[in-house]
């Protein structure tokens, strides 16, 4: 469809190689500054083997103005750049806020200043739902109050600020502001998992994911497990990113918009770990505290305007979520998908006899029925998922079929089945 370059700053990082690869997928040619900050040497090499298409990388700082003209010099035009670099992580930028606001915003108007210079006027800008107060009851628009709490949103809002006094200066400017709530996950392949922060954030799915592989024993639950976050996998947030380019080469909107990328759900931790079992068979030992950092709760994002000027909308689901979550050298293994089918199996036991008790004890209501049934139609999908892995399938035919059976003994939900 495209056959035009595109500038993406930081974009061997988290969010950045998704983006990446949403580009070229989509016949982007693809130049990345980045400084292997936060990504491994093979990176480029695993972009590459996904997509069958190379970008041009050049290593280097953002902040450094000389740097960043040689690659606008060499280049000679972006039809577009995509700004993803900067430090995330919220709880070190409340040990060391210069850190933040010197990268961050320094390097912001180091970009913008030399896009300036080569006349390079299309921007789609990363920026964060920490720049929102406090959750409510309803979802965030992006019309709402902002109320940053760390050095690292009020860099965020920094820019935001930078940007539109810069597109109000000068018309010919077009800047797409995307508001990433929380995203999460990985390319189906499992190559670019959410990276670890190493910092005991009972909210993120890496934690689960430790879990998962055998790296941790369990998670503790700040809020006693109400603390709650719009997720969205990281490949509806890059095709986020993908839109908001299209849309500003094919000038759909002028000036600068700000836009929510969210689910437009917000999920609890409770919740969250739930989702995780049932679609990855792994049980999570939690334990509660009532204390809360400052990973604060979400409320939904309301997400009508990127449906509006972008036509995107989220189309993976959490369950989705979670599995994408496993890192690629678990997937497909004998002993992890054995673990995974030795925790479904468990389920399906602690599933039936709870079903088995509640139907002697006639203590059944409807909506419980209804709750439990739905639970073993889940744990049945979940199976069907290995039914490739023959070992593993005998070991738990007898039990799937017992499920199935107790289901279909649902008359509130056999139009379901």
């Amino acid at each position: 469809m495209y056959d035009q370059k595109i500038l993406v700053t930081g974009g061997l990082g988290y969010i950045g190689v998704h983006v990446c690869v949403k580009l070229l997928e989509s016949n982007f040619n693809v130049v990345v500054i980045d400084n292997f900050s936060n990504s491994p040497r093979d990176t480029p090499d695993t972009i590459h083997t996904i997509t069958g298409r190379a970008i041009t990388l050049y290593e280097g700082d953002l902040c450094d103005v000389a740097f960043l003209r040689k690659v606008f010099q060499n280049e000679i035009h972006f039809s577009c750049v995509v700004h993803l670099a900067a430090l995330v992580l919220m709880h070190e930028s409340l040990s060391d806020p210069v850190k933040y606001y010197d990268i961050n915003v320094t390097g912001s108007i180091a970009l913008l200043k030399v896009m300036c210079e080569h006349h390079c006027k299309r921007l789609v800008f990363s920026s964060s739902s920490d720049v929102y107060a406090d959750a409510k009851l309803s979802s965030v628009s992006e019309s709402d109050a902002l109320s940053p709490k760390t050095p690292y949103a009020k860099s965020k809002v920094v820019v935001e600020e930078l940007l539109i006094s810069q597109c109000h200066a000068d018309p010919c400017w077009t800047v797409a502001i995307l508001r990433l709530f929380k995203p999460a996950s990985s390319h189906p392949s499992g190559s670019f998992c959410e990276p670890n922060t190493n910092i005991n954030n009972s909210s993120c799915i890496e934690n689960l994911v430790k879990i998962a592989t055998k790296m941790a024993t369990g998670v503790t639950l700040e809020n006693n497990g109400l603390t709650a976050h719009d997720y969205v996998h990281v490949m509806d947030a890059a095709d986020g990113f993908l839109s908001a380019v299209c849309e500003i080469l094919n000038q759909s909107f002028a000036g600068i918009e700000i836009i929510n990328i969210g689910s437009g759900i917000a999920t609890t931790d409770n919740d969250l770990i739930e989702t995780f079992e049932n679609a990855t068979g792994t049980l999570i030992h939690r334990e509660y505290t009532t204390s809360v950092s400052c990973n604060m709760t979400q409320s939904g994002a309301d997400i009508s305007k990127a449906l509006r000027l972008l036509t995107w909308k989220p189309n993976l689901s959490l369950s989705q979520i979670c599995v994408n979550s496993i890192p690629h050298q678990y997937m497909g293994t004998f002993e992890y998908n054995n673990h995974c089918i030795k925790n479904i199996h468990e389920l399906c036991q602690q599933t039936m006899r709870t079903c088995e008790l509640l139907s002697r004890e006639n203590a059944m209501s409807s909506t419980m029925l209804s709750r439990k049934v739905d639970i073993a139609s889940d744990l049945c999908n979940l199976i069907e998922s290995f039914g490739a892995f023959h070992m593993q399938w005998k070991y738990i035919g007898k039990d799937k079929q017992r499920v199935l059976h107790r289901s279909r003994r649902a008359p509130a939900v056999l139009s379901k089945i």
